[in-house]
């Protein structure tokens, strides 16, 4: 009897463990799945991914979002947290505050790089042709070479691999777990600015059938079907930025837009204003050498590369450009161009007399502009041009088209940091003296 009793004492005692066990592990059970519902709940950072490279994750699909090499409280770490407190903002353009979100897409193919496992998300207008032969440059093997090296119609974004070659959602989202992700922005107000001289006021005959026709339209100062829209005023161009170009044109976008900035944390947040100092960081970071730009040859080379782009293009347009306004209004133009974007001095005047440009080759304007670029070493006066132009041209803005533009784009000012209303461009514009900036046929004073 005592061997039966102690073998059913044993069979209790085996029992209760197994109760025990059976209990444990159905609590840690409920536990995990509590964890793993609050790693991932679903909120309205996941219902506005833009629309661009179009293949969709699987709702459950997460990453975990994280930056590389950056230390708190630097200049990168605070770019960062800038754009991270404007999504998370109530009136911010979305919630950011998940640390899990979908692989987001864009509306532009970003540029990445295997090697150095980085992706950059460029944009037109914020430096991108030479930001994009930086990062071709990073691809070469050896010493890290100057980007200027790089003829600037070898470096198309064609030539670069994108994310979108990856193919497939998994590829896309693993590289863009492990990769650094690059972005940079520039003062919307410069580069409305910008996108005018360099598209309208210089001869361009497709942007002025494209932009410039269009303007006209919108202001009714032409017919439908003129030739040409040769005399667009920057007044005319900011309407048609605000009506159509800054919601849909690639050069004019919002930065926060086209890179879904409040759905990415970006590592590197760079500025047009800054670039210097952003790619020294870059460079460091990488492990490359960034001594191309502070070589002494370095300057011209950027100066050089800017004639190249200006002029190339329009001498191989000469024809078309010739049916609109006279060989010597281009030859002008050009000039006061380079003037104006602060590559030649104001006080080197055009070299070429009337009559002569239609006898003027591509190689003897170019070297005409090298000549003067040697010739302006002036640096504060060529910063007062570029200034100068731009007041003038913001003088003739309506304070509520200025006050459009401040909405239009206030997203890229609050994350970048620029002022929404610039005191310059609003409360002083009476204040501004008027030089004739665009007044290519007489000497363009600027003291």
């Amino acid at each position: 009897m005592g061997a039966m009793k102690r073998f059913k004492l044993k069979i209790q005692d085996s029992l209760s463990r197994n109760k025990r066990n059976n209990l444990a592990c159905l609590t840690f059970a409920c536990a995990l799945c509590v964890l793993v519902w609050q790693r991932y709940e679903p909120g309205e950072a996941d219902d506005k991914t833009e629309r661009g490279v179009q293949e969709q994750v699987a709702p459950t699909t997460t990453i975990e979002l994280f930056t590389r090499f950056v230390p708190f409280n630097d200049t990168y770490s605070l770019r960062r947290q800038t754009v991270v407190d404007v999504c998370k903002h109530p009136n911010g353009p979305a919630t950011a505050a998940h640390r899990y979100i979908k692989v987001p897409l864009f509306k532009e193919n970003p540029i990445i790089s295997r090697k150095h496992n980085l992706l950059f998300c460029p944009v037109g207008k914020v430096a991108s042709s030479f930001l994009t032969r930086y990062f071709i440059a990073m691809e070469k093997p050896g010493v890290m070479t100057s980007p200027y090296d790089i003829p600037i119609e070898k470096a198309g974004r064609e030539r670069c691999t994108s994310l979108r070659s990856l193919k497939t959602t998994a590829n896309m989202m693993s590289f863009f777990h492990k990769s650094t992700k690059i972005v940079f922005g520039r003062n919307p107000y410069s580069r409305i600015f910008s996108a005018y001289i360099d598209k309208l006021f210089s001869p361009n005959p497709f942007y002025w059938k494209y932009w410039g026709e269009r303007s006209l339209r919108l202001s009714r100062a032409m017919k439908v079907g003129a030739p040409c829209a040769s005399d667009v005023t920057f007044q005319q161009f900011v309407k048609l930025v605000l009506f159509d170009l800054g919601k849909k044109d690639v050069h004019l976008r919002a930065v926060s837009a086209v890179c879904n900035m409040c759905g990415v944390v970006y590592d590197v947040i760079g500025k047009v204003e800054t670039v210097g100092d952003d790619l020294d960081y870059l460079s460091e970071k990488f492990n490359i050498s960034s001594a191309f730009q502070h070589a002494d040859g370095y300057r011209l080379a950027a100066s050089m590369d800017a004639v190249y782009d200006s002029v190339n293009s329009v001498f191989s347009w000469k024809r078309d450009v010739s049916r609109c306004i006279s060989l010597d209004q281009m030859g002008l133009r050009v000039w006061r161009k380079l003037q104006i974007r602060g590559i030649i001095d104001s006080r080197v005047h055009f070299p070429f007399k009337p009559g002569q440009m239609a006898d003027v080759t591509l190689s003897m304007f170019v070297d005409a502009c090298r000549t003067a670029i040697l010739n302006s070493t002036d640096r504060a006066q060529l910063k007062r041009q570029t200034n100068q132009a731009m007041l003038e041209a913001y003088s003739t803005v309506s304070v509520a088209d200025l006050i459009s533009i401040s909405a239009l784009y206030r997203d890229d000012m609050l994350m970048f940091g620029y002022e929404p209303k610039p005191s310059q461009l609003f409360e002083h514009r009476d204040a501004v003296k008027q030089t004739g900036y665009l007044k290519w046929g007489v000497p363009w004073v600027v003291s």
